[in-house]
């Protein structure tokens, strides 16, 4: 490869991405990688640890197609990724490959880590509430044990009791969980039976959002009865009523810095950490009255524009699912599936399969025998670039991308996202600069209609191929 080609960039562990905070950083790390004309290659999953580990494993083919060697750097989301077994794997591949990565607040022996100044604003936080609303009495729920996010506002919080000459009992009012809303509906369901604290001090506006969820169904009045306050400054949580009093961290100021770590390290800079501003935001959660960003404005055009993506995208995945499921083969499957590309407004998309698969389909009654490994030889069975269709010879799969198209003052940001039953990889999609590259749930939702058509087609495919069998018996 020559020294002029353009830096490639994977982007690895984006799961859980379709809140604020995933939504933001992406959109800092692409405008840095525009910026410094980089390629980027996100590889888009939704893992969890709720008993799905067939699914787990068939989303995690996909890690298996990035040939991480031929990038110059990696940049690792571990923290979004509740499922210990998925972030261990992936962990061990990065190292192994010995490409520079860059690990977004998850630190991580021998990657670079950037993440939020945790420990003084949420000391800051904390002495606020004891100073000037007078508080004694705290619950605190923290995220995951060995995040260190979680363990760096733990501290924080501790730090501002000792200065303050407060005890705090561990063993009743501290629990461990997630940074989701689930998890502070939880705890809070355990609060309302119990006498109340003067605060609930939590390490997520998402935790935040369900223990205020809570109390309100309870008749609990915050912050008159009891106090909360989160960390993050999400979007929900700064419009909820009351307002969560929070810690803010520019996401997309952060999303920029990781990009920007990343190249100086590409550049030859031993950088060990680096850490993003974060700051309080004192609001009516904790009895503070601020003006800062209560803007009836930007509530109305946020809400207009994730409710008109929702409509349109959900309206198309409807359609889609309904019109691809009819089809009984793959020539027709690919026929209809034209029209719901080109509403994508992408500059590029290649629906990627083995090649033995498609064979298989072709066929229509050749055996192919499905197995977690990804094979050498891989086909785009439907390829549209630069608004028209066009035809692809086979590719290696450790190319990734089928055809890469040169634009001047234009680099790549192409997602990629798994398709396969259960376990079994089926293959993937890649799509270059789409509508909503910074929407994860309408495009999880969008392509798991397509993975589901394709599913379905593949089984009809099968049961085919049985019948047949069947009807040639003596």
């Amino acid at each position: 490869m020559g020294e002029n080609r353009r830096k490639k960039i994977a982007v690895l562990g984006c799961n859980m991405m379709h809140r604020e905070y995933g939504r933001e950083m992406l959109k800092g790390i692409i405008n840095s990688a525009d910026r410094k004309d980089y390629d980027l290659y996100i590889f888009k999953t939704q893992f969890n640890s709720n008993n799905a580990s067939l699914n787990n494993a068939g989303e995690m083919a996909l890690f298996d197609v990035a040939n991480l060697k031929s990038f110059d750097g990696i940049i690792f989301f571990g923290s979004v990724i509740y499922d210990e077994e998925v972030r261990s794997y992936l962990v061990d591949k990065i190292l192994k490959s010995g490409v520079p990565c860059v690990s977004v607040d998850d630190k991580i022996e021998g990657m670079t880590f950037v993440g939020g100044e945790n420990v003084n604003s949420m000391f800051e936080l904390t002495s606020h509430l004891i100073k000037v609303h007078g508080c004694k009495s705290f619950v605190f729920l923290a995220g995951a044990p060995d995040n260190i996010d979680s363990n760096e506002r733990k501290l924080g919080f501790q730090l501002a009791l000792e200065d303050n000459g407060l005890s705090f009992d561990e063993c009743t009012n501290f629990y461990y969980g997630d940074f989701l809303k689930h998890y502070g509906v939880r705890i809070g369901e355990k609060l309302v039976s119990k006498p109340l604290p003067d605060a609930v001090v939590c390490a997520s506006d998402w935790i935040a959002q369900g223990v205020l969820l809570v109390f309100q169904q309870h008749g609990i009045r915050v912050p008159e009865d009891v106090i909360i306050t989160g960390f993050d400054y999400d979007f929900d949580g700064r419009n909820s009523v009351p307002r969560i009093t929070s810690i803010n961290r520019d996401v997309y100021a952060s999303g920029k810095k990781v990009l920007e770590t990343m190249a100086d390290i590409i550049d030859g800079k031993e950088i060990d950490e680096v850490r993003s501003e974060c700051h309080p935001v004192y609001l009516e959660s904790c009895g503070c009255h601020n003006d800062i960003d209560n803007n009836i404005n930007e509530l109305r055009k946020i809400y207009s524009f994730d409710r008109n993506m929702t409509v349109d995208i959900g309206i198309a995945s409807m359609e889609m699912i309904a019109d691809l499921s009819e089809q009984k083969n793959l020539v027709s499957f690919k026929s209809h599936l034209q029209s719901h590309v080109k509403m994508l407004g992408a500059y590029s998309f290649y629906f990627c399969m083995p090649e033995n698969l498609v064979a298989s389909l072709e066929s229509g009654f050749e055996d192919y025998e499905f197995s977690g490994n990804i094979p050498d030889k891989m086909v785009s069975i439907l390829s549209y670039e630069n608004e028209d269709f066009v035809d692809l010879p086979a590719f290696s799969s450790s190319d990734m991308v089928p055809h890469v198209i040169e634009r001047e003052g234009l680099s790549h940001v192409y997602e990629f996202f798994p398709l396969h039953i259960k376990n079994y990889f089926t293959g993937y999609v890649v799509i270059d600069r789409c509508t909503f590259t910074e929407n994860e749930l309408m495009s999880d939702i969008y392509m798991r209609e397509i993975n589901t058509a394709l599913d379905l087609l593949i089984k009809h495919n099968r049961l085919t191929r049985a019948l047949y069998k069947f009807e040639e018996l003596p």
